[in-house]
């Protein structure tokens, strides 16, 4: 069946299975899908979603950022010290999107 009318944002990080660690600039994609009531994403495009984060870490990319077949992507950058992050990404006429990233030690082995 075809996706009904965007009502909710989710959103999504990929961490391609590995932490992110802080103190050693790395970066993650946050993908916010403009869903319907079912939880399917919406194709749809032109529309902004506006990424706040909170805790040690920065947004890089255009903010607001375009949505492109139903996902806007945003790169999340840890910074020095580890900790939850908190992101936050809405659209206008959209119920918000939350998701909680740990920025993990950055693990230095020491020579003997």
């Amino acid at each position: 069946t075809a996706p009904g009318r965007e009502v909710r944002i989710r959103l999504d990080a990929d961490t391609e299975g590995m932490a992110l660690t802080a103190g050693s600039k790395d970066r993650i994609f946050l993908y916010a899908s403009l869903v319907d009531a079912k939880g399917t994403v919406v194709p749809g495009s032109g529309k902004e979603v506006h990424f706040e984060i909170s805790g040690d870490a920065l947004l890089v990319g255009a903010n607001p950022a375009t949505v492109e077949a139903g996902i806007a992507t945003i790169l999340l950058e840890a910074g020095e010290n580890p900790g939850l992050l908190s992101v936050s990404a809405s659209c206008s006429g959209l119920e918000s999107g939350h998701l909680e990233v740990e920025s993990g030690h950055l693990e230095v082995e020491s020579a003997h």
